[in-house]
């Protein structure tokens, strides 16, 4: 079967998108000090953390690299966060233009844990 979109186009999207995003955050700054309780953020800037934060954490799960700790993510200002975005996408590039990949054969093996849980009691293997 052929995938509808290649992992190429969906990572060119989403550099679109996250540069709409932070574009029109850059625009209107007063947005990221909204409310927002989606995911238990106290506002949009940590909701935006939260998102670049999170493609961080799965480029580099996925390309086998170091996970940066969620406590070492900054929490601003907007062109910091837009930075674990960026990382996020050479880690995916440069996962992308590795030939050797076998990606029918690929597994990746994330331990969730709910925010709540203490961090002794979670190891990533």
């Amino acid at each position: 079967m052929t995938p509808a979109i290649t992992l190429e186009e969906l990572l060119a999207w989403n550099e679109e998108v996250s540069r709409f995003w932070k574009v029109h955050l850059d625009a209107n700054p007063a947005l990221l000090e909204l409310p927002c309780g989606i995911g238990g953020n106290a506002d949009v800037q940590a909701f935006i953390r939260h998102i670049w934060g999170a493609e961080l954490v799965w480029s580099q799960i996925i390309s086998g690299l170091l996970i940066t700790d969620y406590d070492v993510w900054p929490h601003g200002p907007l062109a910091a966060l837009y930075d674990l975005h960026l990382s996020a996408v050479r880690n995916f590039r440069a996962l992308f233009a590795n030939a050797e990949i076998q990606w029918d054969e690929k597994t990746v093996h994330y331990p969730w844990r709910r925010p709540e849980t203490p961090k002794n009691l979670f190891t990533i293997f």
